[in-house]
């Protein structure tokens, strides 16, 4: 059922067609799974190296992931992994970026609509940044479009409205994407995974281990009520980083 609402949702519209509004995720359901795994439908990570197109592999491993979940087919040839480069390109033209400037969230779930995702093999890493992709990609692209995405909104008054939200989404079946500051203690972190030591230095709102030094995005691949639970639960994300 949760494989089956997740491809069914894909047919909806996305949110340009909304009057360029976005659509505000509405859970359909409380949470009620414990544990909500989608790693076994998950691609393996990639290496996004020094380049800043981790919203497009973001994109790319959710695409994968879907296509797995229907078993279209089986992750580990490189003809069945979708291509980053191209998804990179089209969500930054999307976003009037030229050269490797990151690009939105937004924009990257719009280009998946819009334009799809062709195979890795079609349109490789090798590749230059702003190359234009030739019409027999984009032909190609267009028969792997996703659907809308829908956003979820943070509320910053009670964390437990938004972990639910997460929560709900991911047991419907949706494929949830965490965009996230990267501040300079998350260099920083020590203690044991899973305990309540693991966790940045103690410091002041002023400490300039505070300093936002970038910006990213992953595919959350696991919600668990059962990870760090004197916190309330953890989230596993599907990084891009080897």
């Amino acid at each position: 059922d949760r494989i089956a609402a997740s491809l069914v949702r894909t047919n909806l519209q996305p949110s340009e067609d909304n009057g360029g509004l976005d659509i505000v995720f509405q859970p359909r359901f409380a949470p009620k799974l414990r544990d909500i795994d989608h790693g076994g439908w998950a691609p393996r990570i990639q290496n996004q190296g020094t380049i800043g197109d981790c919203t497009a592999q973001t994109m790319t491993a959710i695409a994968e992931s879907i296509e797995n979940a229907a078993r279209a087919y089986v992750p580990g040839g490189s003809k069945m992994e979708r291509s980053e480069r191209y998804q990179y390109f089209r969500s930054r033209q999307l976003d009037g970026i030229v050269g490797d400037k990151g690009s939105t969230p937004r924009n990257m779930a719009r280009a998946a609509y819009k334009f799809g995702i062709p195979y890795a093999d079609t349109f490789p890493l090798t590749s230059a940044l702003d190359e234009v992709p030739p019409p027999a990609v984009d032909a190609e692209a267009a028969l792997y479009k996703l659907g809308q995405y829908e956003l979820i909104e943070l509320n910053r008054d009670d964390w437990r409205v938004t972990w639910n939200a997460i929560r709900s989404a991911m047991e419907e079946g949706c494929r949830v994407a965490l965009a996230f500051h990267c501040r300079r203690w998350m260099t920083e972190v020590t203690g044991a995974l899973g305990s309540r030591a693991h966790g940045p230095p103690a410091m002041s709102m002023t400490d300039p281990r505070n300093d936002i030094i970038g910006g990213h995005i992953s595919w959350v691949k696991r919600a668990s009520v059962d990870l760090m639970p004197d916190s309330g639960g953890a989230l596993v994300m599907h990084g891009s980083w080897g």
